[in-house]
């Protein structure tokens, strides 16, 4: 049985992805920003104690690093880690703000890598251990409107090629994972985000239709995707879940 720490967890693939791993036998930390919010996983904590909720702000280094030493005294510790939380952005590249782009970038880059830091000392003491980071497949297409989410994404993905060449010497396994458009929270919101200036307003109004349509792919897909990886062995570097 594996300890593992999932992020962003309340809905959507995090949600999915501890109930698929709890399903699979291991023990699941789920980190939310509020554990109340969390209504299916609170549902099936009432049958099970395979997944305990624990709140994370991955834009607080000081919740971060209560939740990674809190997880790292729960049973033999941590051994896997997927860097699920995230927000969704979409504009197009001249009426992107500075605040929400600093916004997304925190959370969907800086997040992860706060995580890391705090993990790997313990990882790293274990010399075993996988770490799963969600990124997209935005990261590599460059379609208008997403930008500044694609780019946090993107970097999450070279921080990840270079972290998995780092650790491997201690026995540390790194896997990117990256989905298309799946129907989640975080869709819905990456849609409302688009408050197009009028030079843009028809592009965004086809990018929203076009989503809608592609969007179709329930999330628990990139869940299993995330948990055959981690019971894979060796795991792969990149797995793509496209919708």
């Amino acid at each position: 049985m594996a300890e593992v720490l999932v992020t962003g967890a309340s809905t959507g693939i995090g949600m999915f992805t501890a109930l698929g791993f709890a399903d699979a036998g291991d023990h699941v930390i789920a980190g939310v920003r509020d554990p109340s919010t969390a209504v299916e996983l609170q549902a099936h904590r009432r049958t099970s104690d395979s997944i305990d909720l624990r709140p994370l702000d991955v834009t607080d280094p000081m919740s971060i690093d209560r939740f990674i030493n809190e997880a790292a005294r729960t049973g033999d510790g941590i051994d896997v880690l997927v860097n699920n939380a995230g927000v969704a952005f979409a504009a197009s590249v001249e009426d992107s703000d500075e605040k929400r782009t600093r916004a997304v970038i925190d959370t969907n880059f800086y997040g992860p890598l706060r995580l890391l830091r705090a993990a790997l000392p313990h990882l790293r003491a274990r010399r075993r251990g996988h770490i799963v980071n969600v990124s997209s497949l935005n990261a590599h297409t460059g379609r208008p409107f997403v930008g500044v989410y694609a780019a946090s994404k993107a970097a999450l993905d070279a921080l990840s090629v270079s972290l998995a060449g780092e650790v491997a010497k201690f026995g540390i396994h790194v896997t990117i994972v990256e989905p298309g458009s799946f129907r989640t929270a975080i869709d819905r919101k990456f849609l409302d985000t688009i408050r197009p200036s009028a030079g843009y307003a028809g592009a965004a109004e086809a990018l929203v239709e076009r989503r809608n349509r592609a969007a179709s792919e329930h999330p628990r897909h990139v869940a299993d995707a995330i948990v055959h990886a981690a019971h894979t062995c060796p795991p792969p570097l990149r797995i793509q879940v496209p919708d």
